[in-house]
């Protein structure tokens, strides 16, 4: 079972879950991640030293370019905070939706 967590938006309480990929808002709608938070690239990095792995492994014979390399040793983020979530509710209620 999901934990909802609250925010009040316009002096209404309103309800919403963040799962791994995607954001519940109860009475709104469910939405991708990606289409409500802020997006970043994460590179992975060694644990004793703090370089990133790309930098490590990036010269081994089987990548075909450091390009790869680093690509592979990367990964997408989407953040969503409290603030999305209002802001994502604030446009449901503009487009003339009851509260």
């Amino acid at each position: 079972m999901a934990h909802y967590r609250k925010i009040t938006v316009r002096g209404v309480e309103h309800q919403y879950v963040i799962s791994a990929t995607i954001v519940k808002i109860r009475g709104v709608g469910v939405f991708p991640k990606e289409s409500i938070g802020e997006h970043y690239v994460k590179h992975q990095t060694c644990e004793c030293c703090d370089q990133y792995m790309w930098e490590i492994y990036g010269n081994r014979p089987h990548w075909a370019s450091p390009e790869e390399a680093k690509a592979f040793y990367s990964y997408d983020v989407y953040e969503v905070r409290p603030a999305h979530i209002a802001k994502k509710i604030e446009e449901f209620l503009d487009k003339g939706h009851v509260e």
